[in-house]
């Protein structure tokens, strides 16, 4: 399949909230009336701003959220995404030829790496040196990851 004959899809979502506790009764004329406005603009805009698109969908809802949850969680890191697993000590300044993580250098990550590292030394794919406060910061992140 050639690359234009694959399909491409831009979306931008907008969300408008109104305030849980905001007493005002929102007629249905005057929200339909924002809906065409903000349609029409964003029509103009588009048509300006991306003219190699051939068509706009507009999805226009109107609801109660009694319950609405998004989360994002993040996934081991691994070679495929980008994860610490993928970059190795030495990509992080450190030598991998070094041996096992040392206090020092495990000091030098933030939050994010070193809750990688704790995967990494829980799936066996590096190792720490057999140091206590090492394994006592390694088994803080490996925890916070439950």
């Amino acid at each position: 399949m050639a690359d234009n004959d694959v399909p491409r899809v831009l979306r931008l979502t907008f969300e408008f909230t109104v305030p849980k506790g905001l007493r005002v009764n929102i007629r249905n004329t005057r929200r339909m009336a924002a809906v065409k406005a903000l349609v029409a603009a964003v029509e103009a805009l588009g048509a300006r701003e991306i003219p190699w698109a051939q068509t706009m969908t507009v999805r226009h809802e109107w609801m109660y959220a009694w319950h609405d949850e998004t989360e994002e969680r993040e996934l081991p890191p691994s070679a495929q995404n980008g994860g610490l697993a993928a970059l190795g000590q030495d990509d992080l300044g450190f030598d991998e030829e070094s041996g096992p993580w040392t206090l020092a250098q495990l000091q030098r990550l933030g939050a994010k790496e070193l809750r990688a590292v704790a995967l990494d030394v829980g799936f066996g794919r590096t190792e720490v040196e057999d140091d206590p406060e090492v394994h006592a910061l390694i088994a803080v992140y490996a925890d916070d990851e439950k």
